[in-house]
């Protein structure tokens, strides 16, 4: 710092700035820190009974500015700590979806929580918060969500000195029921994949039952990684969707990189998708994209949208499913019913109630058992999970195929699908224990 009625040169620099005694025992001085998102200079002033003092302080503001800690946190809004956090949050810190996921949230927090001082936030407010949440209709998982990142936010303040101590850690917690996976029972799965076929995706559906791939992995899947007389696949890649825009990107988990086994379904599942996006190259000419060699994508070699499938592919799928319970359940020509339907099939999910025109001539209603209900890309991959299970495969295996970390996840998942465990285990020790003679 400079001495005595002196300011440094070069104030317009960041870290320079000045110091000098205004009057006898009183000193004062300022720092340039940086420049501010409107562009302008941001400066600290300190004042103090000694040059040292002052220059103490400055000093001190520097290194915070330095570590990105603001320096005027009894000023600093929650708005304000969650856009600095969510800034050391952005890709390659984070996966895109996963960042997407975060900015999703702090949009809840920040119109009620948002200007409120950190200092001031307290457990009862959040509590409030959460109810507010509440009365809008956000689901019990949504609102887990939100107070999740809000708990990791408030802890990174902790860290950085902001505020003494977490108000999350004494408010409710919310947490969200435990959903157990949705999968397809055999008789499900084989009107689902009657009523696919012919569908534009046909063989997508087909590979995720026989593969348990995650759709992200489906969606990013390359031909250069595909080998047909080996069977076998390669997961190398996933497709993202952020924001309606599918983007190439990493997979989950570095256990997600993985070689799959195909069954022989499988293999003619991609024999035929490869001569359908043969056929589709030639009908789309010079239109035809398709720059990453994926495996499958629109009709002019784009990658698809996840959500897109969800809601038009594989929503009739489950529609087309729907009509053949109603004529199974009936004892009329299925495919006969669902050739007189197809045409007519509404691009929302059908209901009990609708009504549909059988083989037979006769109108009738469908009924909720007709219907698939909750079932979603994800689906197929937890019915592969459950089938193999089912067929006792051993779970690390089937750990391995599904591509988790660890063989934990897979229990905490599918462990309930292993009834009978337990009782096999206690026959297991009475047998040793009687071949040791105890």
């Amino acid at each position: 710092m400079p001495g005595k009625g002196r300011r440094k040169k070069g104030r317009g620099r960041n870290g320079t700035g000045w110091v000098r005694e205004v009057r006898p025992g009183y000193w004062r001085g300022e720092i340039r820190l940086g420049t501010g998102p409107d562009g302008k200079p941001i400066r600290k002033s300190a004042t103090g009974r000694s040059q040292e003092e002052v220059e103490n302080k400055l000093r001190e503001y520097q290194q915070a500015f330095n570590l990105g800690v603001p320096v005027d946190a009894d000023k600093l809004t929650v708005e304000d700590h969650l856009q600095e956090w969510l800034r050391t949050k952005k890709p390659p810190n984070l996966r895109p979806t996963t960042y997407a996921q975060y900015e999703w949230r702090v949009k809840y927090i920040q119109p009620l929580l948002g200007k409120i001082r950190l200092k001031d936030l307290d457990y009862r407010t959040i509590n409030g918060f959460y109810e507010r949440l509440q009365e809008q209709g956000l689901s019990p998982r949504t609102i887990a969500d939100v107070a999740a990142l809000l708990r990791s936010a408030l802890k990174d303040a902790v860290a950085k000195g902001l505020i003494l101590g977490n108000p999350t850690d004494i408010s409710i917690r919310p947490r969200a029921p435990k959903k157990e996976a949705r999968f397809l029972t055999e008789a499900e799965l084989e009107v689902v994949l009657k009523a696919a076929r012919g569908e534009f995706l046909e063989d997508l559906f087909v590979l995720a039952v026989h593969t348990g791939m995650r759709a992200s992995e489906l969606l990013g899947l390359t031909w250069a990684n595909v080998d047909l007389e080996g069977r076998k696949l390669a997961v190398r890649q996933a497709a993202h969707e952020i924001n309606g825009r599918m983007v190439l990107g990493d997979v989950k988990t570095e256990a997600s990189r993985r070689v799959i086994t195909l069954p022989t379904q499988a293999v003619e599942a991609l024999k035929r998708q490869r001569k359908r996006q043969l056929e589709l190259q030639l009908a789309a000419g010079p239109k035809w994209r398709n720059e990453y060699n994926l495996v499958f994508t629109n009709r002019l070699g784009d990658i698809l949208i996840r959500t897109n499938i969800t809601k038009r592919d594989l929503r009739r799928v489950l529609n087309k499913a729907a009509v053949l319970n109603a004529a199974r359940r009936l004892g009329v020509d299925e495919a006969e019913t669902l050739r007189l339907n197809a045409l007519t099939l509404p691009a929302r999910p059908l209901h009990a109630g609708d009504v549909i025109l059988l083989s037979d001539g006769r109108q009738v209603t469908l009924e909720k058992q007709d219907l698939l209900e909750d079932v979603g890309l994800h689906t197929f991959r937890h019915t592969h999970a459950a089938m193999l299970i089912a067929a006792g495969v051993d779970i690390l295996a089937v750990s391995r195929r599904l591509g988790h970390e660890n063989v934990r996840i897979t229990l905490d998942l599918y462990g309930h699908l292993m009834p009978g465990q337990d009782e096999r285990a206690a026959q297991a020790m009475e047998r040793i224990v009687t071949a040791l003679g105890g």
